[in-house]
């Protein structure tokens, strides 16, 4: 969670639901654009959600593509109400922000050539989402070892193993009970 865990480091905050905390000074007021042009953001998680926002506040005619049913991209697998939970909310305030500025959001949608064609955009912002990062640890295979969406998927289906030890080199929760 960049947003707090950076403030620990001695580095700015970065939240995707307000970018410009701790930076206000940096970047000033949101400009409208001197012309409006047609963006297309493709990919429905926070970086899209939030770039198809401040385009359209900027007066820009936006559609946002997404390729799954819902938006949020990864965030869109929390399901229990945990502190991450938080983050859905997020999602969902910038989703109603989106249908208040006008912005077309298509679901289930691939974007490919014959889609560009279509809709002809004078900008394209590609925020297709973020990937878990890769094991750090050597392994000879003999025991699983699942990434964040791999562990959500397994979880969704009920295919979890039933031993589980969970390394989170990014909480600073200290109720956190593994």
């Amino acid at each position: 969670n960049n947003c707090t865990n950076r403030i620990v480091t001695g580095t700015y905050a970065r939240c995707f639901h307000n970018p410009e905390a701790g930076r206000e000074h940096n970047l000033g007021e949101l400009i409208p654009a001197a012309s409006g042009k047609r963006i297309l953001v493709v990919g429905g998680g926070p970086a899209g959600l939030k770039a198809a926002e401040i385009a359209a506040r900027r007066g820009h005619q936006v559609t946002l593509a997404e390729r799954s049913s819902t938006l949020g991209g990864r965030l869109a697998s929390i399901t229990d109400n945990t502190r991450a939970h938080e983050l859905v909310g997020a999602v969902r305030w910038i989703e109603q922000e989106l249908r208040h500025l006008d912005v077309e959001v298509l679901t289930q949608t691939t974007v490919d050539s014959d889609f560009l064609v279509e809709h002809t955009p004078d900008v394209v912002v590609l925020a297709t989402g973020s990937t878990p990062a890769d094991n750090p640890f050597p392994t000879d295979g003999s025991v699983p070892i699942l990434s964040t969406d791999e562990a959500s998927e397994a979880i969704r289906t009920g295919t979890l193993p039933t031993s589980v030890l969970l390394f989170d080199l990014t909480s600073n929760d200290e109720s956190a009970v593994f």
